[in-house]
């Protein structure tokens, strides 16, 4: 194997493929590469040593070389691990509601997270003023559901968590 493109060689002593570099699925999902066999003739030697001692008189001779080379292609795919944190398009967000409104569809928060499946997928949830607002867990997508007074809440600062589903979770708030 002499391709230097690939984060993996041949441990010569200990005869298997080793990682020598950082691989990311993100990156590169899969490696495909030729690696070259060279193997030892020993079964070809016993082979003679044994049919010529059984049949010394035989003029059958066995040619072979010290060693035999096969060529075998390699795929390598790289399993996705939790490794990325869920990114919003945007983390401050200005809104204006009027005093006193009810609103479906007020805004709506999108976020990516690179990783596949469940490691990649988004659930969206509320830090605080449930009682004045809901978000899809799905979708992001928030509406006020409890009219606000302006002389009580000029102004709200609504804190959203983006979580991911994989097992060692990542979050944005």
């Amino acid at each position: 194997m002499n391709d230097t493109s690939v984060p993996f060689v041949i441990d010569q002593n200990e005869k298997f493929l080793k990682l020598i570099d950082k691989i990311d699925r993100e990156n590169q999902y899969k490696y495909v590469f030729e690696i070259e066999l060279k193997l030892k003739s020993i079964y070809s030697m016993k082979l003679q040593e044994q049919y010529n001692c059984q049949k010394k008189d035989s003029r059958i001779n066995f040619q072979y070389s010290n060693k035999f080379y096969q060529k075998m292609l390699v795929t390598i795919y790289v399993n996705d691990i939790n490794d990325n944190i869920p990114q919003c398009a945007h983390f401050h967000t200005n809104i204006d509601l009027n005093e006193n409104e009810i609103k479906k569809n007020l805004y709506r928060i999108q976020a990516f997270d690179p990783d596949l499946g469940e490691n990649g997928t988004i659930a969206y949830s509320l830090l605080d003023y449930t009682n004045y607002f809901s978000i899809d867990p799905l979708t992001g997508q928030i509406d006020c559901i409890k009219s606000i007074d302006y002389e009580e809440y000029s102004s709200i600062e609504l804190h959203i968590i983006v979580l991911d589903q994989g097992l060692q979770i990542q979050f944005q708030s």
